[in-house]
């Protein structure tokens, strides 16, 4: 072993049940121990080594050994979203710093081929990036050569470099991370996309949403949830909402009934808000929850939807006899995968409680029906 490595460690393992770190193991924690040595040969050090190493500096919140990785990182995406647990504002300036470092250079570091920087939360094993299963997200880079990545789905605009995350804007506020990031993009919109997959809104005002939809790319949201919103400022979200192209997933979440409108108006709000779900090309769930206006008006929802969904959820709502009675032989829902029926008001029906979820349930293959009534 080369001076300086951790014999004591090696001893303690020896004399306990665990068995001794590797000689790569050893190896990443000289590197991450002496930065100095680290940031003069990073580039020189093998592929293999790279990935577990990133991690244990993204961990430790070595923030200049990250810095420094970002540019050689070998491989099209780097996925740090997994690695998160609580997000830190100094990590990811020093992620922004990286690509910085690779929008500025004409000609990128030799082995370098990031293309997605990618912050969100997925259910993927970080290390198979190792195995290159990644590279049909963006394709790797030609020495040299500067590639382009496509922003979204069905789009003919590409950009150097994308960042993939998720939003949620509470009342008027982002999480400083968040923020920080779209402040960063707006700046060098001209090499970043920031590609928002799933965007959540909370009991915000107009202005504070509008903010945001001038930020992101809408067709590149594919999942979106409205929470406690008012019937008449939702309206003021049409012009963007209309926008979202790509949006498979819709939650609508405690929507409020106008405070000062006369019926009419109401009444064409919900005709417009109805209108627009019917406008959403590829949307497949759809969540309804605690909606004021949904009782007795279930058919006008469904009859909206211009594709097969594959799951639908109501709960914390009044459902009348003729809304079940159209949901067993609703065309658009029978190729649902999941009905979700929950915290759903009967009681005041002066029948016995209805079967039709249920006996719909035998005519659709592979139905998950969960129904919890009042």
């Amino acid at each position: 072993l080369m001076p300086g490595w951790d014999l004591d460690i090696c001893y303690q393992f020896m004399m306990g049940d665990q068995a001794p770190p590797t000689l790569k193991q050893l190896a990443r924690q000289r590197l991450l121990r002496e930065e100095d040595l680290t940031l003069s040969i990073l580039e020189d050090l093998p592929v293999g080594l790279l990935p577990e190493m990133f991690e244990e500096a993204f961990n430790d919140r070595r923030t200049n050994i990250v810095r420094a990785m970002v540019p050689i990182w070998p491989f099209p995406c780097l996925p740090v979203g997994a690695l998160i647990k609580n997000p830190h504002l100094e990590t990811l300036k020093a992620l922004l710093d990286g690509l910085d470092v690779l929008i500025a250079d004409k000609v990128h570091p030799r082995r370098s081929k990031l293309r997605v920087l990618d912050l969100t939360d997925v259910d993927y094993d970080f290390w198979s990036i190792r195995a290159g299963t990644h590279e049909s997200d963006c394709s790797p880079q030609a020495e040299g050569q500067e590639q382009l990545v496509e922003i979204c789905p069905n789009s003919e605009v590409k950009k150097h470099f994308k960042v993939v995350t998720d939003l949620e804007l509470m009342k008027t506020r982002f999480n400083q991370c968040a923020w920080y990031l779209l402040q960063w993009a707006q700046q060098r919109k001209d090499s970043i996309h920031v590609c928002c997959r799933k965007l959540k809104i909370w009991d915000s005002p107009v202005f504070a949403a509008v903010q945001i939809f001038k930020l992101i790319h809408l067709d590149c949201i594919l999942k979106l949830e409205l929470t406690q919103w008012s019937l008449e400022f939702i309206v003021q979200l049409f012009p963007y909402l209309e926008q979202m192209r790509n949006l498979h997933t819709l939650k609508l979440r405690g929507i409020r009934e106008p405070l000062r409108s006369a019926a009419s108006a109401e009444q064409e709000w919900i005709s417009m808000l109805l209108s627009l779900i019917s406008k959403f090309p590829c949307l497949q769930n759809l969540s309804l929850s605690n909606i004021y206006f949904l009782t007795g008006s279930l058919e006008k929802w469904l009859r909206c939807l211009k594709t097969p969904m594959t799951r639908l959820s109501i709960s914390s709502s009044w459902l009348s006899h003729s809304d079940l009675d159209y949901l067993s032989q609703c065309l658009n829902i029978q190729e649902l995968k999941h009905l979700n029926l929950i915290c759903v008001d009967y009681w005041s029906w002066t029948c016995p409680r209805p079967c039709y979820p249920f006996q719909a349930s035998l005519l659709w293959n592979n139905l998950f029906l969960h129904c919890e009534f009042l």
